[in-house]
C-alpha cells in the first residue's frame, strides 16, 4: 500500500495556523470543512487551493477555491498529446526502478490507443486523462474574460487601484461568457462598493474514476494509463485531477473492471507512480516519489479563510 494521494489531518489538539486572507469563498451550510489543501507552483506561487471535508452523512466532500493551471507552452493534436504521456510514464518508471513494464509500443487501432509488449506477448494499453471538466470551464471563461480586459486598456480600471476584485461566474455563466464580458466589463467600470463573495459549485466524491475505467473497459485493452497534471491538447495541465483519485483511495473505493489488469495513475509533477489492480482496494507505490503534498508542496489542517478585514476571520 502507498502513502495516501491527499495529505493526512493535523492531529487533534495540534496547533492551527493563522488565519490567512486567501479568496472570498463560501461553504455550502452541509459542508464542515477539516482541512485546506494547498500546492504551490515550484516558484513559490499558489497552483491550487481547495477544501477537503464532509457533507451530509459524512461524505467525503472537495471543493476547489483557486486553480491557476501549469502551461506547457504547446498545442498538440490528441494522438501525439497521448505518445508524449506514455513515452514520459516509461521514461519515469525506468528512472524509478531500472526497467520499464513494457518492451515497446505502437500505436492501436483506436481503441485501444496503443499495443504493448512485453516479452513475445502483446497487449493494448489506452491512455486517458481524469479531468474536471467544470475547472477546464472556469479556466477558459476567465481568460477570455482577462483578453477582454487587457483590451480596454489600463485607463478604464484606474479607480480600482489598490483593491482586489472577485468576479465569480456560475455554472451557467460560464457556458454563457461570450454573450456575458461586456456585461462583466460595465460592471467592473462602474464598480464602487466590493461584490458579495461568490458561492461557487462544490465537488463531491462521485465515483467519476469507475466511469472513466468503465469507458475504456474493451475486450482489447488490458493497461490503462491516467496522467495526473498532464498538458491537454491546449498544453495545459489541472492539478485539481488529484482530487478525485484521492478521494476514492481515502474512501477504499474497489474499480470494477472486465477486461483491464492494470490502472496506473502518474502524477507527473513527482513522476510518481501507483498501480490500481480492479478487483481490489490496494494502491501499489511502483515508482515512489515525494508526494505532491510534501517538500514543495504542503497540506495543512484548515486555515480559517478572512473575508475583508484580515483581523476578523470566520
Amino acid at each position: 500500500m502507498s502513502r495516501h494521494l491527499l495529505p493526512p489531518s493535523k492531529p487533534p489538539g495540534e496547533p492551527r495556523p493563522e488565519p490567512q486572507h486567501i479568496v472570498p469563498y463560501v461553504l455550502a451550510d452541509d459542508v464542515t470543512p477539516e482541512q485546506a489543501l494547498m500546492v504551490p507552483n515550484l516558484d513559490g506561487a499558489p497552483s491550487l487551493l481547495a477544501f477537503l471535508g464532509k457533507g451530509a452523512g459524512g461524505r467525503k466532500l472537495a471543493a476547489v477555491v483557486f486553480e491557476r493551471p501549469q502551461h506547457f507552452r504547446f498545442r498538440r493534436a490528441k494522438v501525439t498529446v497521448e505518445e508524449h504521456q506514455l513515452e514520459r510514464f516509461l521514461s519515469d518508471h525506468r528512472r524509478a526502478t531500472g526497467g520499464a513494464p513494457f518492451d515497446s509500443f505502437r500505436r492501436g487501432s483506436d481503441p485501444p490507443d496503443f499495443y504493448v509488449t512485453d516479452g513475445e506477448s502483446e497487449s493494448g494499453l489506452d491512455a486517458t486523462q481524469l479531468v474536471l471538466p467544470e475547472r477546464v470551464a472556469a479556466h477558459d471563461a476567465f481568460k477570455r474574460l482577462r483578453s477582454a480586459v487587457i483590451g480596454l486598456g489600463p485607463n478604464r480600471f484606474r479607480h480600482l487601484r489598490g483593491h482586489v476584485v472577485y468576479v465569480g461566474l456560475d455554472e451557467k455563466g460560464q457556458k454563457r461568457i461570450g454573450g456575458w464580458v461586456d456585461r462583466v466589463l460595465e460592471a467592473l467600470q462602474g464598480l464602487v462598493e466590493p461584490l458579495p463573495a461568490p458561492v461557487p459549485k462544490r465537488g463531491d466524491d462521485g465515483s467519476i474514476e469507475q466511469e472513466l475505467v468503465e469507458k475504456h473497459d474493451k475486450p482489447h485493452t488490458q493497461f490503462l494509463l491516467i496522467p495526473v497534471g498532464a498538458p491537454l491538447a491546449a498544453g495545459e495541465g489541472f492539478f485539481s485531477d488529484i482530487i478525485p483519485l484521492g478521494l476514492a483511495q481515502e474512501a477504499g473505493r474497489i474499480v470494477a473492471a472486465m477486461h483491464i489488469r492494470v490502472i496506473y495513475v502518474h502524477v507527473w509533477q513527482t513522476r510518481w507512480i501507483l498501480a490500481i489492480r480492479p478487483g481490489t482496494a490496494e494502491w501499489d507505490e511502483v515508482a515512489p516519489a515525494e508526494s505532491p503534498f510534501e517538500g514543495y508542496a504542503t497540506g495543512f489542517g484548515l486555515v480559517p479563510v478572512v473575508l475583508g478585514d484580515a483581523d476578523a476571520p470566520v
